[in-house]
């Protein structure tokens, strides 16, 4: 298995702020981009060690192609007195955002937390055997001073991981294609003529002429009396059965109008044919890169205790260009999918990379075109055009790191050093 090392950055920036969780005696410092105590009249607060009020938490991150956690950083301020350190930070990892574990020493294991610890070297030392099967982490830290003068001042943390991911695999069939799977539900109608008054409707006794994925009932409506459909009648929709019950009965010979929500076929086929797609209603996935620049910074993770790490290098940032085609049979159901994929994108403007779960931008650069094509097996289609701007690809590897451990300065005893 051919893995490459990833790194998680949890940087604490006022942009982040929705996404950290702070205790009550901590705040995010917007100007300085950094979490500190919670300054009062008397100064920060002094308390003992492990206070629980004295605490930060990263946003429980998901990077799915995560194989193993490799090594632990923190970019962290302290203050020191005649040589003697006032300010301390201590962690706790946790793989569910509830559940918080420290490095129990004494059992050589991850043990949960109520009131215990870690140093930042424990959690690096044994990091690599923090649980991995739930594919998260999050980050706990404790922050103390015993001087109401000073403050720790945390700037990030970082995760090196090993990870299994192809790039463009990752955001176009795993995140996006997924992402529409999941999230594009178009509305279609279902007209019936019922044979007898009824107040519950068997649509296996109707079969759907169009194959599609239904997966709830919007409503129901007696279209005969109601044409206007002012009077919602749906009660409830059995899965197993597929029996729809009405709050009221429907007289024989009339209409009984259903709308329902479904899945449509999402496939990713950069070169086929529209008549190649196995059902419709269907989004169909094309792209092109069309720009590719190397990103100007690499970053790296140390063992401070050894000064010994890794360095990721810098990765490329890519544009691209994909192309979703919808797919139809039914001139309301293309309109319908193509008003549900421009809300979706108007709402949800970014794309996340499941794999190193990291969200890039991404809009809608050319309107959905639609086009009435029957000569292509009576499909309708049409398509929209989005951009997913500096996504990153890390195709340049890792290289050994080493930290500056000594810093000797030669010169006049007024020598300034900036």
């Amino acid at each position: 298995m051919r893995t490459i090392k990833l790194i998680k950055r949890f940087d604490f920036e006022e942009k982040n702020r929705a996404l950290i969780t702070l205790g009550p005696n901590v705040r995010l410092n917007p100007t300085l981009h950094k979490v500190q105590l919670l300054e009062g009249d008397d100064g920060y607060p002094v308390h003992s060690t492990g206070d629980p009020d004295l605490y930060v938490k990263t946003w429980l991150a998901c990077p799915n192609s995560v194989k193993s956690w490799a090594a632990f950083e923190v970019s962290i301020t302290h203050s020191y007195e005649n040589g003697v350190q006032l300010t301390t930070d201590r962690y706790r990892l946790s793989d569910d955002g509830t559940t918080q574990y420290y490095w129990n020493s004494t059992g050589g294991t991850w043990s949960v937390a109520t009131t215990q610890w870690s140093t930042e070297a424990e959690v690096c030392d044994h990091i690599a055997t923090f649980p991995v099967t739930r594919r998260q982490i999050q980050v706990i830290v404790n922050l103390e001073t015993t001087d109401a003068r000073y403050t720790p001042l945390l700037t990030c943390i970082k995760v090196l991981y090993n990870a299994v991911i192809e790039f463009q695999e990752d955001l176009i069939f795993k995140s996006l294609a997924k992402d529409l799977q999941d999230n594009i539900r178009p509305l279609t109608d279902y007209p019936i003529k019922l044979p007898a008054t009824t107040s519950t409707i068997d649509l296996d006794t109707y079969p759907l002429k169009t194959p599609y994925t239904l997966i709830g009932i919007d409503s129901v409506f007696d279209n005969t009396d109601d044409p206007n459909h002012l009077v919602n009648l749906f009660s409830s929709y059995n899965t197993g059965t597929k029996v729809i019950t009405l709050t009221g009965s429907i007289s024989a010979n009339h209409v009984a109008w259903i709308v329902f929500s479904y899945v449509p076929e999402v496939s990713v086929a950069a070169k086929r044919t529209y008549n190649e797609i196995a059902a419709v209603p269907a989004i169909v996935i094309s792209w092109d890169i069309v720009a590719n620049r190397r990103g100007q910074f690499s970053d790296s993770v140390i063992n401070k205790r050894t000064g010994a790490g890794t360095r990721v290098l810098a990765p490329d940032m890519v544009d691209i260009d994909i192309v979703l085609r919808c797919l139809t049979d039914k001139s309301r159901d293309h309109t319908r999918i193509n008003d549900e994929i421009k809300r979706y994108f108007r709402q949800h403007p970014h794309l996340r990379s499941r794999g190193i779960d990291e969200t890039y931008s991404a809009w809608i650069v050319d309107e959905l075109d639609q086009q009435e094509a029957f000569e292509q097996n009576e499909v309708n289609t049409s398509r929209l055009r989005i951009r997913v701007v500096n996504a990153v690809f890390f195709n340049r590897g890792s290289e050994v790191a080493y930290a500056a451990q000594r810093f000797i300065v030669r010169g006049p005893p007024d020598l300034t050093v900036s």
